[in-house]
This record gives C-alpha cells, structure tokens and sequence, in this order.
C-alpha cells in the first residue's frame, strides 16, 4: 500500500535542505519564498524522510485542488501519501571529497497543483550527479497548497473565480489576466531565489527563517562558495514550463541552457522568444492544436539559439511527476500516465541530462543513448499535431465553411454547436461514411504508434453523456472550444457537492467559462481533472 520512490539514477546519495526567507516588506514577495535544495551528500545511509513534509497539510492540498471531500482525503489520500518515502537524506552534509569545489545549478519551476516534492525524482537525479538543485514552491496559488511559517500563513491553490472578472472584462481576458499575473509572481520567485542562493554562497544567511538558529548556521555554512553560478540551468513543466519561457524572454539572467516539459502555453507571450540552446520536451498525450501552435511558434522564433524538440511515445502529462513512479500501475489505469512511467522516467531522466551536459561543465557525464520511443523535431511535430479525430470532429470540419456561410456564424463554439445539432439529424448513412473515416485514421495512426493508449469515446446513454462545448485557453483558432467527446467516459467519483468527476484524455485549461445556457461549472485542471459543479440540462 505504502510506496517509496526509487534511488536515484547517478552515483553520489542525495540530501535536502528547505529554505524559507523571511517576510520583507519592501520586496515584491512580501510574503518570503520557500524552495528545497537537492545535492549531492557524502552521507551514504540515513533514515528515509517522508515524500510530504507535512503530511496532512499537502494531502488535503491535493485533495482540495481535485474538490474531493475532507473525509475522502483522511481516508485515501493521507493515508497513501502520509508514509511515501523520499530516496534522499534529510540536512546531510554536502558531498566534497570527489566533486569540484564549485557546483553546476539548476532551478526548477513545478506546474500546477505541484510542489517542492511533486518532481522529487527528476531533481534528485540531477543532484545524484554533482547539481544543487533549487525547487521553488510557488506561492501565486498555483502550488497544491504551500506555507509560509515565519507568519503562519497557509496559501490554498487559487482557482480561477467568476466574482473576479473585473466590469467590462470578459472572462476569456479575466482567465488571462489571472494567469499571467502569475506568471509574474512566478518570474520574481525565481529571480529572488537566484539571488537568496548568491547570499548562502557568500556566507550570509540573515534572511533565512528558522526557528533553531544554531542549526541553521551549522547546516548552510556548506554551501559558501560552492555554487557555480556560471554554469547554470533552468527547468520546468507545464506551467512551470510556461514559467521558464517567460523569465527566458525577459534575458535578464546568463542561463547557459533550459529545459521546457510539457508548456502550457495559454498565459505565455505569443511573441516570445528564447536566445540560449533550450530543449522542449513533450509527452506523447497532453497538447491540444492551440497550445502546439504556440509551441512550434515558439520553436520558429527562437532558431537563432540552439533548439532541440522532442517527444516519448506513449507517455501523459504527469508522467513528468513523482506520481507514476509512486503508483504506476494506478496512473495507468486512470490514463493519468503511460503503460510504463517507470522507463519514462529513465528515458526523460536521460535526455534531459544529456541535453544539459552539451552546454554546461558538469562532474558526471553520462552516454546518451537512442530510444525506440523518443521522436525528434520535425517528426515530433508531425506525430503530435496528426493524432486522430472521431466522426464528429471529421464531420464538423466538413461542414464548417457550409455552415459559416449559411447560418452566418464565425464564433467556434456556435459553430460546433450548430454542427452538434445537423449531425443528431443525419442519415445513418452520412455517420457511417465520417465514422469509417476516423477509423482508417485511427488504424493507421495505431501501425505507427503500437503502444499509444487510445481509448475511443463509446455509445453511452444520454444520462452518462455531457454534450456541452468547453472554451480552451489559448487562441481564437478553430480549435479553440474542444467538444466534451474528448472525455473519457471514466466516472472515478461521485459526491454530494460534485455529481462526476473524471479524468481527460488531453489537457484543457481554466474551463470554467460555458455557454450562457448551459447550467453548470466544468473546472479543468493541470492534472487533466474535471468537476461539475451543477448538473447540466442534457446530463
């Protein structure tokens, strides 16, 4: 029942250390940052720490950011994630003897719903090979949840609200706004925790909260003079992805190279453009049209600086995080992550350190290795963008000029909707012919892609059938409002405040917006999760 993560890649031990600043009113993070190192310990065996640091705290953030009741979470959640152990060392001492003085470093930006732990294996293999990593844990609200014990302040994940919407702002621009706002708090968090890190390395710690001081001084008088801030790297996923792009654009801080994972392009500027070698790395299911044209615009403006895109087969969204590590086989199950998460990790684990070691000195290399599973650039792009559609999308795409011109409609989900009610009354005939064409699109997207878990949306009842039309946060494009047929029909849940919950096959953010008469709230969240807050006409 109870899991551990597995020992990490490289071949030195790991240890951690939180730190947290205290409040300083004159920053534009009044509020102080938290953030745990991972490094490199000479430590070779100590007692294993928990995944959480504060068990209930984070389980109930976690159950929170899925709207699960507090009783559901005390009875599965807490339990299976309170005892979770970590593979690294808690506040060991810092490797010496077989590395150099000065230490490769890394800051790693989490996605929505995460926190400091939430990739803990991706940052520990790094530092299992000679890096100090600093993964932040953002306090916009987009983290799980998060604290700041120097003034007893707890943050909940901040989910997008209508009673924001400002007059006159629609809540297309509202969801953007809030977005990008924290994108910003983002920005800063890593600014200020690069900035934190040159004080531990010139022996000040003034600014650290801690409730033993003595302890305090003892442990971080290690780090002085140990960081090489010269040789550098930034990493995220998702929207931490999104969050790398934007303190990349600014090319205020000499990063030597990035990694991006999976970017959740909504709130990204979309003239943006990166001026060091970066690696976008993607999983084989989370991108919808929108948010891959951003993508590849983003490629295209940034060619002047070395850009390698890629995806692995067969992978999802949080096949990025600790979690198909930690129940893989239940991961799976849920379409939360490929069939393998645990060779996902090694094959992302692998290339994102052999993209990094091209482009900074680091003190263990390691051989890349080619993998039947990874795609490269512009094939990558093909494969992605060329993921097949069922006989309503195929349908809609037919009539789509048709119906522009005849029913004077240009808006995308008016134009699904009236596509919606022209294809209720087709003849049988007229579907047969759209449905055969999906499924010779589908076969043959099977023979090149054997191992890709397609789970086609089945014949259902209309009480298990949601026919609403969703707005996708990125673009006016065609693509932009994603019919509900995308949904696996999955039911995971039921409650009295949400009546289904389920998960989704790719990732459509900050949904919160239906049509006016449709009676009901559909949340999308990063984790592919969705709720419905009331029951809809035609549920």
């Amino acid at each position: 029942m109870f899991a551990n993560l597995p020992n990490y890649q490289g071949p030195h031990k790991v240890g951690f250390v939180d730190i947290e600043s205290n409040p300083d009113g004159n920053s534009p993070l009044r509020k102080g940052v938290l953030f745990r190192l991972y490094y490199p310990t000479s430590t070779t065996s100590a007692p294993k720490q928990n995944w959480l640091p504060e068990g209930w705290f984070y389980s109930k953030g976690y159950g929170n950011f899925l709207n699960i009741p507090t009783y559901l979470i005390s009875t599965f959640i807490y339990p299976f994630l309170v005892y979770t152990k970590l593979a690294a060392f808690k506040e060991t001492p810092l490797e010496t003897a077989s590395l150099p003085t000065k230490l490769p470093v890394v800051i790693f930006s989490h996605g929505l719903a995460g926190m400091r732990t939430t990739y803990s294996n991706l940052c520990g293999n790094l530092a299992s090979r000679g890096f100090i990593v600093a993964a932040i844990e953002h306090g916009d609200g987009s983290a799980c949840a998060t604290v700041r014990h120097a003034n007893d302040l707890e943050i909940p994940y901040h989910h997008p609200a209508k009673e924001e919407v400002l007059d006159g702002e629609t809540e297309t621009e509202y969801a953007l706004r809030f977005r990008r706002s924290q994108l910003t708090h983002r920005k800063n968090e890593v600014y200020t925790v690069l900035e934190l890190l040159k004080r531990i390395d010139s022996g000040d710690d003034s600014f650290i909260y801690s409730k033993d001081e003595s302890k305090k001084n003892t442990l971080l008088n290690q780090f002085q003079n140990r960081f090489d801030f010269d040789n550098k790297a930034l990493v995220g996923h998702s929207f931490g992805g999104a969050t790398s792009i934007h303190v990349l654009e600014a090319n205020e801080i000499n990063f030597k190279c990035a990694v991006i994972l999976d970017p959740w392009m909504h709130a990204v500027n979309p003239e943006a453009e990166i001026h060091i070698p970066h690696m976008n790395l993607q999983s084989h299911v989370f991108h919808w049209k929108s948010n891959l044209d951003a993508v590849q615009r983003l490629v295209e403006r940034s060619k002047k600086a070395e850009t390698k895109v890629a995806y692995i087969k067969d992978t999802k969204h949080n096949d990025a995080s600790d979690f198909g590590l930690l129940y893989p086989k239940i991961m799976s199950m849920a379409k939360q992550c490929g069939s393998n998460p645990v060779e996902a990790h090694k094959i992302q684990d692998s290339l994102i350190y052999g993209f990094i070691q091209k482009y900074l000195q680091v003190p263990v290399k390691i051989q890349e290795v080619a993998h039947e599973r990874v795609v490269f650039d512009e094939t990558a792009f093909d494969d992605l963008y060329n993921k097949p559609m069922n006989s309503f999308f195929h349908y809609r795409k037919a009539k789509k000029l048709e119906i522009i011109s005849k029913f004077n409609i240009t808006k995308s989900h008016e134009i699904s909707r009236k596509a919606a009610e022209l294809w209720k009354s087709e003849s049988a005939s007229v579907k047969e012919y759209f449905k055969e064409i999906s499924m010779n699109e589908h076969s043959a997207f099977k023979q090149r892609h054997p191992n890709y878990d397609w789970q086609p949306w089945k014949t259902r009842s209309k009480k298990s059938r949601i026919d609403s039309y969703l707005l996708s946060p990125q673009s006016t494009s065609e693509s932009e409002y994603v019919v509900s047929h995308f949904l696996h029909p999955t039911l995971l849940q039921s409650s009295p405040n949400f009546i289904h919950s389920g998960f989704v096959s790719q990732d459509v953010y900050d949904a919160t917006l239906l049509d006016s008469d449709i009676k009901g709230t559909i949340i999308w969240y990063d984790q592919g999760h969705f709720n419905l807050a009331s029951k809809p006409n035609d549920l």
